[in-house]
């Protein structure tokens, strides 16, 4: 039976553009615009810190954290209202559920991933979930995917990623699985030629399996 480890954030939820208007709230009152062009190219594609635009500012680590944890909240609060299922999720579990083995792995911190699976209703369909605080190393370093391999007891050639985003997909080759890519309106720019196959909805998955 095939393992799938499924992303979190733009892959099972719609919670990307939340991250990005959590982070440039708080930015901007600091003054600072992150534009969404940045926040594609930089955070979403190669996992730059947003907090790397207050760099020669003058703000301590200190004040840094503290905006951090100011942004972690608003995104706590974003979440709680807003969080939804990517269209055709829930289906997809349903109809996979019997027929592979399947967790999540994502660089979403614990609290704001409890939120999610409180608020979806999914954690059930799901062996063991793979979050921020779980690693040293996010994607796309290849640890998350190497730690969920681990845990699973699988052989990586059992093993299948899904994705949204190309340091993701980057993460999963690294770890030597093979993964799916799913474009989102934040990500259809990014070079998904790495993957092994690019689908125009998770809704596809059901047939590859």
């Amino acid at each position: 039976m095939k393992m799938i480890f499924f992303d979190n954030d733009g892959t099972l939820v719609d919670t990307e553009s939340l991250y990005f208007k959590a982070t440039r709230k708080i930015l901007l009152e600091l003054g600072v615009e992150m534009t969404r062009e940045w926040f594609i190219e930089y955070s979403l594609k190669r996992n730059y810190s947003s907090w790397s635009l207050l760099e020669g500012k003058g703000y301590s680590h200190e004040e840094i954290s503290h905006f951090r944890n100011k942004r972690n909240d608003y995104y706590s609060e974003l979440l709680r209202d807003e969080v939804q299922l990517i269209p055709g999720v829930l289906e997809t579990l349903e109809s996979l559920k019997g027929r592979a083995r399947m967790s999540v792995v994502t660089t979403s911190r614990r609290m704001h991933f409890e939120i999610i699976l409180k608020k979806t209703g999914i954690a059930d369909y799901f062996e063991f979930f793979v979050v921020n605080e779980d690693v040293k190393n996010e994607k796309p370093h290849p640890e998350p995917y190497l730690r969920a391999i681990e845990i699973s007891g699988c052989d990586s050639d059992d093993c299948i990623a899904i994705e949204d985003t190309e340091r993701g997909v980057v993460a999963a080759k690294k770890a030597g699985i093979k993964c799916y890519a799913i474009p989102t309106a934040l990500s259809k720019s990014h070079d998904f030629s790495g993957a092994d196959g690019v689908l125009n909805s998770i809704s596809e998955l059901s047939g590859l399996i």
